[in-house]
């Protein structure tokens, strides 16, 4: 597993709060269209290129230290 440090974990995060405050969360998780969103500004800022999988496993990730 890769190892994200403090820096992308906040780009990440704050991407994801953006994609659910415009709506792209209707249940639990981020829609495609949020997913997209996520991926292509991550890209833009960090310049680094993660799969849709491996950006889903460090969402989990993050959730579970955050919420257990």
């Amino acid at each position: 597993k890769a190892v994200w440090g403090d820096e992308l974990t906040l780009i990440f995060c704050e991407l994801c709060v953006n994609e659910v405050n415009a709506g792209n969360r209707p249940t639990t998780h981020l829609n495609s269209k949020g997913w997209e969103n996520v991926i292509a500004l991550f890209q833009a800022k960090t310049q680094k290129i993660p799969g849709d999988v491996f950006l889903e496993f460090e969402a989990e990730d993050i959730y579970r230290k955050v919420y257990h």
